[in-house]
């Protein structure tokens, strides 16, 4: 898992919008997928955090593009791994695991 996707948002924010929080190297990555799928990325938020060596990204993408976003999370895993990332899956794993940990505190 390298990206979730919010649910608890406020009715009116989820009308045209679905928002999300994937997991990107330094170098960005995900930025060229992206702009290969011609997906429209707000980005909300960025976090790096030194001991994971990896940002969590918070955007916000148009409803009829959440295919193709998921897609190209799934081409930025494949993407990381390929450039020497291995550790990137686990990392991002664990990031997600924490995150979602916390939000069931709320």
């Amino acid at each position: 898992m390298n990206c979730m996707k919010y649910i608890k948002v406020p009715f009116f924010k989820h009308l045209f919008y679905e928002y999300y929080m994937y997991i990107d190297s330094k170098d960005y990555k995900a930025d060229d997928i992206l702009l290969g799928k011609n997906i429209h990325v707000s980005i909300l938020n960025e976090w790096y955090n030194p001991a994971y060596n990896y940002w969590l990204i918070n955007i916000r993408i148009r409803k009829n593009e959440k295919e193709a976003f998921e897609d190209a999370m799934e081409q930025l895993a494949r993407k990381q791994l390929i450039s020497g990332n291995t550790d990137y899956l686990d990392r991002a794993d664990e990031i997600c695991r924490t995150l979602l940990k916390q939000a069931e505190r709320l």
